[in-house]
């Protein structure tokens, strides 16, 4: 499964890239966002703060990850305006990598309830790609979790509807 990794103090998260559309570099408003989830009314997009949402404000936000849209054949821009958009704010988008599937290991079923870890959909013990993080030791073997995108954007819509 091809990835992009990013990287948090303690883990690293993959966002799968077949649910991506695009990347973008923040702007210093949604660098430090007060809230995990910002409705913004001019282009009607959704932006979601990962280190809000993972209860680690503090960590600094470089990239947005604009999620697909059911449509994203149509062109929902106006220049370089994003409308009608999820768009996942994350710490800096380190690199893409192409993970095997049998590297993947699913959630135990009672760690699912667990507040956040219920937007993920996998762990990969990640001893083979320490070397993408460089906040990390390298001589200790770090996690990383998979998000799973629509499931999160499913919760996220439901609570603010």
């Amino acid at each position: 499964m091809r990835v992009f990794m990013s990287a948090f103090d303690k883990f690293s998260l993959a966002i799968p890239i077949a649910s991506v559309s695009s990347i973008m570099i923040c702007n210093e408003a949604l660098k430090q966002p007060n809230e995990s989830i910002i409705k913004d009314s001019e282009g009607n997009n959704t932006y979601i703060s990962l280190p809000h949402l993972f209860n680690l404000p503090q960590i600094l936000i470089h990239h947005g990850v604009i999620l697909k849209s059911g449509n994203d054949d149509d062109d929902d821009t106006n220049g370089d305006i994003i409308k009608n958009r999820d768009i996942l704010l994350t710490t800096q988008i380190i690199c893409e990598i192409d993970i095997p599937q049998d590297k993947i290991y699913p959630f135990p079923k009672t760690m699912k309830n667990m507040d956040y870890l219920m937007f993920f959909s996998g762990l990969i013990f990640n001893s083979n790609i320490q070397n993408v993080n460089p906040v990390s030791d390298p001589e200790t073997e770090r996690l990383t979790l998979l998000l799973d995108t629509k499931l999160l954007v499913k919760k996220i819509t439901k609570e603010t509807i």
